[in-house]
């Protein structure tokens, strides 16, 4: 790295400012990441407590089944389920972006940083079936599958309204 050279307020300032510029970018855009992250697994973590709230409070006594806790909350359990997937979807594109741009700033002014990056082969996360936010969305779509299940059991074992 440069050197450093203080003045008379007794502040450290980089001689080579662009290398300071380059590494405050870079470490803007893991931070980026870091808290889409964080919202994404947040969010998937507070529609799963949701979710099992509304089923503990909703199923809790079979025998008061009604139109509101046979077909209402279960439809409720879904929409927010799938909100958690387009979000969890959605938010992984904004992620790979800021990947992106790292690496172009990596490229462009720390290339000895870029070629040890390189020679480390990158694992495709993308082709991982196991990988972290698909293990949340296959949570999400089981528990869309379960409120599915239940309104056919209330329109199976009958409709009190």
């Amino acid at each position: 790295m440069g050197k450093t050279k203080k003045n008379n307020t007794k502040r450290v300032i980089p001689e080579n400012e662009e290398f300071e510029n380059f590494r405050m970018y870079h470490q803007l855009q893991y931070d980026r990441i870091d808290k889409l992250e964080s919202r994404r697994e947040t969010f998937s973590n507070f529609v799963i407590t949701i979710s099992a709230g509304i089923y503990l409070v909703g199923f809790g006594d079979l025998s008061k089944l009604n139109l509101i806790s046979g077909i209402f909350l279960p439809v409720i359990i879904s929409l927010i389920n799938l909100s958690s997937i387009i979000f969890a979807h959605r938010s992984k594109h904004y992620i790979k972006m800021h990947q992106e741009r790292a690496k172009i700033a990596r490229a462009e002014y720390a290339p000895q940083l870029n070629s040890i990056s390189s020679k480390v082969e990158k694992i495709d996360s993308m082709k991982d079936p196991l990988r972290r936010d698909m293990i949340y969305r296959y949570l999400h779509v089981s528990i869309i599958v379960i409120a599915i299940l239940s309104v056919l059991g209330y329109f199976y074992y009958g409709i009190k309204i």
